[in-house]
């Protein structure tokens, strides 16, 4: 705590009414100052949907407890911040006082502080990674239809990968009661590989009932038996494994455009914080 007077005016002369020599000036135009050093912890509220492109406003209120507006005004002064603005995670963007005066019986200042997150640790070390693994899970439709255990073990290991990491992530991530952004681009991975993995059983077994076929007579044998004529046809009605393997190459990367697509724009059009968000 100090106390410091402002000598703004003249000294007042000698009185040798005193027994003290000293100066003296008046307190109508000589101001007097009390300051004081304060430590405080204090919590706010962040709103996690777009973690972790996310931006926090957070506020402090300085308000006297006992004194009111017509004993006791507070005046803002200027805000002096040392301290570096690049944190561990985020960068404040923004540090300002309000008045907050309206409808309060005590003099009210609001310390307004907007953080920016800082975004490009989990850009590469989660989205990156997961978008790594599930086109690898995708590359495995180039495998030749006929070599299952290659496409199969290619997508569960990718998928066994994902679960591992998405494990390790959700650990250090923030918990809440509703889906972050960060929640739904894991789980949207982990969901189209395992689909993946069963394209390639269902185009495991129609490979195989084309095996059969083949062994049979397959479809360029001709047959004169009214029965096995009419099987032969309705054989060539139904989907090969070669047109599923097909629809689900053209499928995923039009899937994984629009989904990428989707939250680029839902991150896009967060609201905007502001400092005059707080003068409530």
């Amino acid at each position: 705590m100090r106390i410091g007077i402002h000598k703004n005016g003249t000294k007042l002369g000698f009185m040798d009414t005193l027994a003290v020599e000293e100066a003296r000036f008046s307190g109508l135009t000589n101001q007097m100052e009390f300051s004081r050093r304060y430590y405080a912890e204090y919590f706010c509220e962040f709103e996690l949907t777009y973690f972790p492109f996310d931006t926090q406003l957070c506020y402090m209120d300085f308000k006297l407890r006992t004194a009111t507006m017509d004993e006791v005004v507070l005046k803002a002064g200027k805000i002096s911040y040392s301290g570096s603005k690049k944190m561990v995670e985020f960068t404040i963007s923004e540090i300002s006082i309000l008045n907050v005066e309206a409808n309060v019986k005590r003099s009210t200042k609001r310390l307004v502080m907007i953080f920016k997150r800082d975004y490009f640790y989990y850009l590469t070390q989660s989205f990156l990674t997961s978008l790594i693994l599930g086109m690898l899970a995708y590359f495995t439709f180039f495998i030749s239809i006929d070599d299952f255990n290659d496409r199969f073990m290619g997508s569960l290991t990718a998928l066994l990968v994902l679960a591992a990491l998405v494990s390790v992530y959700t650990s250090d991530l923030p918990k809440t009661s509703y889906f972050k952004v960060i929640d739904v681009w894991l789980q949207f991975f982990v969901l189209t590989t395992a689909i993946n993995i069963s394209a390639h059983i269902v185009i495991d077994n129609l490979r195989k009932q084309e095996r059969r076929e083949e062994m049979d007579g397959g479809f360029e044998r001709r047959v004169f038996d009214q029965e096995k004529e009419s099987r032969v046809k309705k054989s060539k009605l139904k989907l090969t494994a070669k047109q599923v393997n097909d629809s689900f190459i053209v499928m995923f990367p039009t899937l994984f455009t629009i989904f990428i697509l989707g939250i680029s724009f839902f991150v896009a059009l967060q609201p905007s914080k502001r400092v005059e968000d707080a003068a409530v």
